[in-house]
């Protein structure tokens, strides 16, 4: 169960509409391959519970599953 106003004023205090409101702007978000998959993996069936090929092939078919167009991602080196 979540207190609805306890979780208002977290959000607030720790500056997440802030965040949000940068990121919808357009703003590159960095975060290694590694680092990306570790934190994500469990969203699809893919790369749960372990992914044995390259990074930015796991990041890849993350990134489908969710659903993800080409326009709206980019991936680095």
């Amino acid at each position: 169960r979540f207190d609805e106003v306890l979780v208002r004023h977290q959000v607030k205090y720790l500056g997440l509409m802030e965040n949000l409101r940068v990121r919808r702007a357009g703003f590159a978000y960095r975060r290694r391959f590694e680092a990306f998959l570790q934190r994500y993996k469990p969203l699809c069936p893919e790369t749960w519970p372990n992914w044995n090929g390259k990074l930015a092939d796991g990041v890849s078919a993350l990134v489908n599953h969710l659903g993800y167009k080409a326009e709206e991602y980019k991936l680095g080196r």
